[in-house]
């Protein structure tokens, strides 16, 4: 320094004496009771220096002064080394923090990460189950239109069951047929009247006849080959001739026995009444209506005999049978479906509710991260010591 004087001429008090106090002020807060005489020391030579200077006396050197430069420079040199060691000390402790925050912020990460997937696995979930849905409408509406059309084919089936049932009641409307028809029915109710009658009267002839056969009288075995009425002589000839003893003790037999032949008497004499008079009125209506059942006969195999007829009313009767079954059977179907598309649209509501939520919750947790991060997408600031001291956020000297 004082060969830089002398060469370049001296330097004025003021701005030597400001350069004195702040290297005081740099070395003394921290330096030891040391230091601060060294620098006193110095200070004072460099002021004597100075005074010599202005006066125009010559400067010595000064054994003194070399001394505190020496001093002055190894103080210096372990100052540097204590601030090197603060330093690095410093950078350790800022590698571990942000370490640490790397590691809290690449866990949130993966968690963002995770809750992503999370979603992108629900909503492969859910695609197919709308897939599934969009199938099911499909169908429903295949099945309306199904439904639809069999409607109008059981519509024009009906239309044409009118038209012949139309064709019919014309048919029936002529005077001739209508006689014709109008005469077999009551000529039909008639015979069967008259036949139900004749086989209650049979039965009742049957009946009486078991419950006489039932009876023990006298011997069964000359009774076998004869007809009743020789059974009814014998029986009374038996009851003569039986002595006075016997006939007392037997009396309310006979008697009963008697009172029973004479109710079945009774009985088949009005059986052969009724059989009588039934013969006569079927004689009678086959005499009075044989025109009518063969004008009738001849009708019905007329229409039998047609076989465009024929073959309409057996397509007619399967025609109906078959649409009735597959009505039934497509209503049932059609309310299977819509059970099943309620169910799985309920299914589908709760689990996009469930989507719906997951993703507001997510958007939220971004929203906040995002918010948590500086304008224009600047990252966290670091400790200022890397960029004080050259050095990259990995440590190493840019």
């Amino acid at each position: 320094m004082r060969r830089r004087k002398e060469k370049g001429g001296r330097e004025p008090n003021g701005q030597g004496a400001d350069r004195e106090r702040a290297v005081l002020e740099h070395l003394s807060p921290e330096g030891t009771d040391r230091q601060i005489g060294v620098e006193l020391n110095l200070f004072a030579e460099r002021s004597e220096a100075t005074e010599s200077l202005d006066l125009g006396l010559p400067i010595e050197p000064s054994s003194a002064l070399d001394t505190a430069d020496s001093e002055s420079r190894s103080l210096g040199f372990s100052r540097v080394e204590h601030l090197l060691e603060r330093l690095q000390q410093e950078q350790r402790e800022i590698r571990s923090e942000a370490r640490s925050h790397g590691d809290l912020q690449i866990r949130l990460l993966e968690s963002i990460v995770d809750r992503i997937a999370s979603t992108d696995r629900f909503s492969s979930n859910v695609a197919p189950a709308d897939r599934r849905f969009d199938d099911v409408a499909a169908e429903r509406d295949r099945l309306q239109e199904e439904a639809d059309r069999r409607r109008d084919e059981v519509e024009l089936l009906r239309s044409e069951v009118d038209r012949l049932h139309a064709e019919i009641e014309q048919l029936r409307s002529e005077p001739a047929v209508e006689t014709v028809l109008d005469g077999d029915a009551e000529r039909d109710d008639e015979v069967e009247q008259l036949r139900r009658r004749l086989e209650l009267a049979l039965d009742d002839l049957r009946e009486a006849r078991a419950e006489l056969a039932s009876r023990p009288a006298g011997d069964e075995s000359t009774g076998a080959g004869l007809d009743w009425e020789s059974q009814k002589r014998r029986l009374m000839a038996g009851f003569d001739s039986e002595d006075a003893a016997d006939q007392a003790e037997a009396s309310s037999d006979a008697s009963e026995v008697r009172q029973i032949i004479e109710a079945t008497d009774e009985v088949i004499r009005r059986k052969d009444e009724e059989i009588l008079e039934l013969q006569r009125l079927l004689q009678h209506q086959s005499e009075n209506l044989g025109s009518f059942a063969v004008g009738a006969a001849a009708i019905e195999e007329l229409l039998a005999s047609d076989e465009l007829i024929q073959q309409e009313r057996d397509n007619l009767e399967r025609l109906q049978a078959q649409w009735r079954d597959k009505l039934k059977q497509a209503e049932i179907e059609i309310s299977m479906e819509r059970a099943r598309i309620a169910r799985e649209r309920k299914e589908l509501d709760s689990q996009l509710q469930t989507f719906r939520q997951e993703q507001q919750r997510l958007e939220a947790r971004i929203a906040e991260l995002q918010s948590t991060r500086r304008p224009g997408n600047e990252p966290v600031p670091r400790n200022r010591w890397f960029s004080r001291l050259g050095l990259n956020e990995s440590g190493d000297r840019s």
